[in-house]
C-alpha cells in the first residue's frame, strides 16, 4: 500500500507502516507537543481513538512533496476543530507531520493558497 492508499484508504497500522521510524510531528500552540518517531505518534493516536475520536483523512491538496490533509475528526477538537496537517513524503515514506487551525493556512504553509 502507498502512502496515499494509507492515508486515505488505510486503517491505523497501514496509516504508521507508512511512516518514516523517525517521524517527525509537530502539533499546534505556543509549547507545541512533538513526536520524533512513529511508536510516539501511535501512542498519540491511539489516545484519541480510547477517547472517542475517528477520523477519515482525506488529501485536498499536493505541492511538491508535500500533502494537505483534511482529517475530518469526529467529534471536531475543540481546540482545533478546523484542523489540517501538512505531510512531507520523502522517498514513499511520510517524515515530517504538521499541524494547522485550519485549511487556509495549511495550504497557505506548501503555497497552494
Amino acid at each position: 500500500m502507498n502512502v496515499r492508499e494509507a492515508i486515505e484508504h488505510g486503517g491505523l497500522e497501514e496509516f504508521i507502516a507508512a511512516m518514516d521510524p523517525n517521524v517527525e510531528w509537530r502539533g499546534l500552540g505556543d509549547a507545541p507537543a512533538v513526536c520524533h518517531n512513529r511508536d510516539e505518534v501511535r501512542h498519540v493516536f491511539e489516545g484519541w481513538l480510547v477517547r472517542g475520536y475517528s477520523g477519515a483523512p482525506e488529501i485536498v491538496a499536493e505541492s511538491g512533496e508535500r500533502l494537505v490533509i483534511d482529517p475530518h475528526v469526529q467529534p471536531p477538537p475543540a481546540e482545533a476543530p478546523g484542523l489540517h496537517h501538512v505531510f512531507t513524503v520523502r522517498e514513499g515514506r511520510i517524515v515530517k507531520m504538521e499541524d494547522y487551525p485550519d485549511r487556509q493556512r495549511a495550504l497557505e504553509a506548501v503555497g497552494a493558497a
